[in-house]
């Protein structure tokens, strides 16, 4: 199978020494990486590699997730001869038997997959499950806050998904060179993949979900997590100026958006930086609405 990954790194070199061990462990034909301006060691340690399937694109400035999967996909849409793309930050890497798996499903009809995505004592990574349904009323979005399962693909269970994650997600190069543009690299990180593949479904490309095709990922149960104030920026301000992008069109509602600003108003109330955290979680709404984008933290 002629598959290319794409891998996006910042700093986590630890990560990423397991994650390209896995990778270069599969039949891949291309690996591109890019490295977002690490200031760690990431720059000569993948000056050693010398596989010939390695590519690095070293990017001048740390250009977040959204504008590396962006750098990378223009790279592998103009210079790279493949057929599928699979995507994937620096601490998460696909099982041993993705390729062989995603093969035997002979893909044709669909040209977006998304993967079940486990952390490593095997729950379910909650954050990178694929939506099935958008939540539109202020019933949907409370029912959401109390039971997303229907609002998210079940994990064993194969189905049609509306969007997907950019952990282990597979995308077809005829598509990916007609639409790459659309992933949002003004918005550093958060929701560029929500808002990508929500595009690809409006412009009639199906995703499908495969329980069958698994990725790891690298993290810290998600219930445990307190979230740092620079996150509940960028959760903030993106979602702010998805709206004002994408308009009616835009994946999440008004009264999808009023919710989410709420939770994550009462997460800044859990931080261990009160203080910085509710600072953060202004500067997020201030920024949406005069749409200021880029690294801003």
């Amino acid at each position: 199978m002629n598959a290319t990954a794409l891998i996006v790194t910042f700093n986590r070199l630890n990560k990423l020494i397991k994650t390209i061990e896995a990778t270069l462990a599969l039949p891949f034909q291309h690996i591109v990486i890019v490295n977002n301006a690490s200031t760690d060691n990431t720059s000569q340690w993948l000056s050693q590699l010398h596989d010939s399937r390695i590519k690095v694109i070293e990017s001048k400035y740390n250009i977040g997730g959204a504008g590396g999967f962006y750098l990378g996909a223009e790279f592998i849409s103009k210079h790279v001869k493949t057929k599928w793309i699979v995507f994937y930050d620096d601490d998460a890497y696909p099982e041993k038997d993705f390729l062989n798996k995603f093969e035997s499903l002979n893909p044709d009809e669909h040209m977006a997959y998304c993967s079940k995505v486990l952390d490593l004592k095997n729950n379910i990574c909650t954050m990178n499950k694929p939506w099935i349904r958008k939540t539109t009323t202020f019933t949907d979005n409370f029912l959401y806050c109390i039971n997303k399962d229907k609002f998210v693909v079940s994990s064993e269970l194969d189905s049609e998904s509306i969007t997907f994650s950019f952990v282990g997600c597979i995308i077809s190069h005829d598509i990916l060179e007609k639409t790459y543009s659309n992933i949002d690299r003004k918005l550093f990180i958060y929701y560029d993949d929500v808002f990508y593949s929500y595009f690809l479904l409006r412009m009639g490309v199906k995703i499908r979900y495969e329980a069958a095709l698994v990725f790891r990922h690298d993290i810290v149960a998600e219930s445990s997590v307190k979230l740092p104030p620079w996150k509940i920026y960028y959760l903030v301000r993106n979602i702010i100026i998805g709206k004002k992008s994408y308009g009616k069109e835009c994946f999440f509602s008004k009264r999808a958006i009023a919710v989410r600003l709420i939770v994550y108003f009462i997460h800044t109330l859990k931080s261990n930086n009160i203080k910085l955290s509710v600072k953060y979680y202004f500067k997020g709404v201030s920024d949406g609405l005069r749409n200021l984008s880029g690294k801003r933290h």
